[in-house]
């Protein structure tokens, strides 16, 4: 599947920079997702979002607190183990973006 043909990805906010919608494109291409979906932080957006995790038995609502949830993880969606993550040679933790230099085509 091409960037072209997957669903979702000529459905840009209107504010995307050229830059976003490139690297969208770039990543959907390298991905091949079944289809984009553009987040525009509404409330609408929220409920509609929320209500399909409550659907899928990812969240349940708390009746107790208004707009809470209790969030049911998969079991088999664990934390890598230490010897997967990368570390730079003063210890520190390095950022995805430099973990990711150089392995995506330019």
């Amino acid at each position: 599947m091409t960037a072209a043909t997957i669903p979702g990805l000529d459905q840009a906010p209107t504010a995307a920079s050229g830059a976003c919608l490139d690297w969208v494109r770039n990543v959907a291409e390298l991905t091949t997702p079944q289809r984009v979906v553009w987040c525009d932080g509404t409330d609408d957006e929220w409920r509609r979002l929320t209500t399909a995790m409550v659907k899928a038995g990812t969240l349940v609502r708390l009746r107790q607190k208004p707009n809470s949830f209790w969030c049911a993880t998969d079991p088999t969606d664990a934390a890598p183990a230490d010897e997967h993550t990368t570390s730079a040679p003063s210890g520190n933790r390095r950022r995805a973006h430099e973990q990711l230099d150089g392995a995506l085509p330019r």
